[in-house]
Parts: structure tokens; C-alpha cells; sequence
């Protein structure tokens, strides 16, 4: 008996943004699964385009004998999980967009280009026949290609077929005559791709101050009690939020989940990524807009199949096909970046809260500077806020002193630079040293008024955005 399959079409247009229904042929019926990219006749042309599979049932809402059947499978696509496709639903919904828009943000689909492969020659003779193979071919002037391999493969048992072939220089005809003679085999094994390559694993040997276990321990018993609440750490930079996080995902870890680690990708550098690899090894991977399609595929492939952990990378890293998902970190949560300028226009901080909640995780949010939302959001008890006030080193913060130019225009001062500022630049003149002013741009005012200024110096001034 045929089953049915709820397909939303690979058009973005809100006339055909539902569900249409089409018969499963029965050769296919083991292939299309939820989620799966299909081909489809649609319209009146019957124009094969693409679509997903969002749901498969025993009975139509239609008439079967008016329903069109799917085509075939989509070769070398990527399949959507039912968590991703409700995360999807809840994109469109939250945000505004079509199904498809929605579908291809949490599920780019992107062929693979094909795994790496690497072939390996094999021994098969057991140690005596392996000796007696070598005493006949050093007898055989003609052998001597075979006799350098055996001899080779007596000390090693897997050689790679690059070294057996370049160094060795064995050619094709030998291997397979030693294949025949039940000597040896060669095999291919397939790899994904790595992005992470370190030289030497160095030790993690970082142990947490009071304030950063305190923290983490708060947050891992509310876990475990039950209490999802996302968490704000609010820590001023070098105070350790990072080791916090690690302390975190190592826990989860343990517990045989998976983590996923929002950065923005101008701080997705080497050595940020090399403070995760000191701790976890090769069980995490990256992803950033550096790496080629085929790379990207690999590194969420990887997740899917459980062979890393982690995954670290920017917003595009929250849609990692984890089978369970336990931890969800946002770094630099304040960051702009997070938001998705394109449609659909989302916020990665709500839909990892929302990720979090269709798999039973929990969110960590950490910034110096939090947005003013997720801060309103702990003041109202939304969020759980944490504060790291001192840093790790032991470091001593820099003074700050905010002066209030509404203060300075009604004392006469008519200058963007403030009077004490002005003392100051003119205190470090006089001592030949540098000053340096950074004019931050990122508030939310289009521009600044100011009146006549009144301040002059024959020195230059460069100001930096």
C-alpha cells in the first residue's frame, strides 16, 4: 500500500509557502525519510523541481488518484532531522518567511565534493608464509620489486599506497600479482575532511579561580534541577569566561552530548580555538566563511556521525546536526553580528534559546558588555546573570572616569573635548608621550552635534572608529 508525503517546493513565494501532498512510488519507499530533498513534477508542465519532505503518512487528504508521485532522491543532498525542520517552522513563524527560506537556513544544501580517500597496502601472509614468499623471490631476479615490498610489509603490516607506489616504486601490475597469490590487499578508506591540524597536543592544565567555580557549578546544579533559564555571564575581559565555558562543555561532554560555540567570526582566531583543542584534542572542528563548501559539508557531516564533539564557529554554527545537543554558547553575545541581515532576518541568541528547548539544553550567554536586551532580560529574571568582576591573572582594571559633556557646555565649555581631557592630552604633550582616542561609532546615534570647538593644539590627532 502506498504512503504519502507532505513536500514543501524549492520556490520562496508565499502563494505555494504549504505543504503539498504526493504519492511515495514503491521503490522509493525506503528512501524518503522526513527530511529528505526530492525531486517533483509541479504545475501544469509538470516541471521536475526540488522540494523537502516535512512529514510521510499511511492516507492523503486527497484524492490519490489526483496526486502526482515523486520522482526520485536528490543525489548527495544533505537530509533535515524533524528537530531542524521545526526549528525551521519556528524561524518562519518567529521572523517572517516562507518555509523553503527557512529550511535552506537551518539546512544549507550543498552537495558534497567527495570524500577524501587514502589507499592502504595490506599483508595477509601470516609470518612463515610472508618469510617463505621472500627466500623464493630472492632467488628470482625478476622479483625484485615484489621482494622489496614484502620485506617492507614484514616490518610494517600497512604501508600507505602514495609511499608504496613513490618510494618504493612499485607499480600496479606487481601489486596485483602479489594480490593473486593471496599475499597482500589494498583497501580504500574514506575520510572527511579535516580543517584543525596541530602539530603537538599540548597539555590543559588551567584549574578555575573560586568566583569561575562557583559560577560554573551554580550553572551545571540548575541544569540538573531542571532550571533551563539561559545564563549571562557578564565577566570583564580577562576575567575568564572562556575556561568557564570549557568547564561547561566538559561536563556535558561526559554525559555523551554535544556542545555548540558561538563566536564572532573576527574573534574566531587560532589561538581561541587552540585553548578548545588543549582540553578536547581532535573531538572539536570549525567552521568559518575561510573554508570551501566541501569543507563546511565535511565539518557538519562530522557532527551528524558523532565524530567531534564541539563545534565552534559563528551564527551559521548554530544549525550543527547534533543527535543531542546538550550546551549552546554565545560569546560576545552584544555582538551585531548575530543577527542575519537576509531573510529570514534572525537572531542567533532566540533561536539558540529555542534550539535549547526543542533538545533539552541549556544556553550560556557571556559578554563584558551585554546587550541591553539580554541584560533586561536578567533583570527581569529571564535570563540567570552571573558576574565575573576580577581578572584571572590578577590584573589590576584601568581607572575610568566618565564626564559629562551636558556638564561642560552649561560650565562654557563649548569643545568635544572635555576639561579634564584636555589637561590630560596636554600633561602628556608636555611629557613627549603618544595619545591615543578611539571614537566609538557603534551607538545609536546617526551623529554627533557639537558646538564651535574651542581646543587647539599644532599637534596631529588621528582618530580611530
Amino acid at each position: 500500500m502506498s504512503k504519502f508525503a507532505e513536500i514543501i517546493v524549492d520556490i520562496s513565494h508565499e502563494k505555494v509557502d504549504r505543504p503539498f501532498e504526493y504519492i511515495i512510488p514503491d521503490d522509493l519507499s525506503e528512501e524518503v525519510r522526513v527530511g529528505s530533498q526530492v525531486e517533483i513534477p509541479f504545475g501544469r508542465g509538470n516541471k521536475l523541481i526540488k522540494g523537502f519532505v516535512l512529514n510521510i503518512k499511511d492516507n492523503a487528504d486527497f484524492d490519490p488518484s489526483r496526486l502526482k508521485a515523486i520522482s526520485g532522491i536528490v543525489k548527495n543532498s544533505t537530509s533535515a532531522t524533524g528537530d531542524m525542520i521545526a526549528l525551521a517552522y519556528f524561524i518562519k513563524t518567529h521572523y517572517g518567511s516562507t518555509m523553503n527560506q527557512a529550511l535552506k537556513t537551518v539546512l544549507p544544501v550543498k552537495k558534497s565534493a567527495g570524500t577524501v580517500k587514502e589507499r592502504f597496502v595490506h599483508l595477509l601472509a601470516d609470518g612463515k608464509t610472508c618469510q617463505d614468499a621472500i627466500a623464493r623471490y630472492s632467488k628470482d631476479k625478476r622479483s625484485v620489486a615484489k621482494l622489496r615490498l614484502l620485506k617492507e610489509l614484514a616490518a610494517e603490516k600497512i604501508l600507505p599506497y602514495d609511499i608504496v607506489k613513490d618510494k618504493l616504486n612499485i607499480t600496479a601490475s606487481t601489486l596485483k600479482s602479489l594480490e593473486k597469490e593471496g599475499l597482500i590487499r589494498t583497501d580504500v578508506k574514506e575520510n572527511l575532511r579535516d580543517v584543525f591540524h596541530i602539530k603537538e597536543k599540548q597539555a590543559y592544565n588551567i584549574r578555575l579561580n573560586p568566583e569561575q567555580q562557583e559560577i560554573a557549578d551554580d550553572i551545571w546544579d540548575r541544569y540538573q534541577k531542571g532550571d533551563k533559564r539561559p545564563s549571562l555571564i557578564r565577566g570583564v575581559t580577562g576575567s575568564g569566561k572562556t575556561e568557564v565555558y570549557i568547564d561547561l562543555i566538559d561536563r556535558v561532554v561526559k554525559e555523551g552530548k554535544q556542545a555548540v560555540v558561538l563566536i564572532p567570526e573576527i574573534a574566531l582566531t587560532y589561538q581561541t580555538v587552540l585553548r578548545f583543542y588543549k582540553k578536547f584534542g581532535n573531538r572539536i572542528s570549525v567552521i568559518n566563511s575561510k573554508l570551501t563548501n566541501a569543507q563546511k559539508h565535511d565539518q557538519l557531516e562530522k557532527a551528524r556521525c558523532g565524530q567531534v564533539d564541539i563545534i565552534i564557529g559563528p551564527r551559521s554554527a548554530l544549525f550543527s546536526p547534533y543527535p543531542n545537543l546538550g550546551i549552546l554558547i554565545i560569546d560576545e553575545e552584544h555582538e551585531g553580528t548575530y543577527k542575519n541581515e537576509n531573510v529570514p532576518r534572525y537572531h542567533s541568541r532566540e533561536v539558540a534559546e529555542q534550539r535549547a528547548k526543542m533538545c533539552g539544553g541549556f544556553v550560556v550567554l557571556g559578554s563584558a558588555t551585554p546587550s541591553v536586551e539580554s541584560y533586561y532580560k536578567a533583570e527581569k529574571g529571564d535570563y540567570k546573570l552571573y558576574d565575573l568582576e576580577v581578572r584571572a591573572t590578577g590584573a589590576k582594571l584601568p581607572e575610568v572616569e566618565v564626564i559629562d559633556l551636558r556638564a561642560e557646555l552649561t560650565a562654557g565649555n563649548r569643545s568635544i573635548i572635555s576639561r579634564k581631557l584636555d589637561a590630560l592630552i596636554r600633561d602628556r604633550l608636555e611629557k613627549q608621550e603618544q595619545i591615543i582616542l578611539f571614537l566609538n561609532r557603534r551607538g545609536y546615534s546617526s551623529f554627533v552635534s557639537a558646538g564651535t570647538a574651542e581646543w587647539r593644539s599644532s599637534v596631529p590627532i588621528v582618530m580611530f572608529p
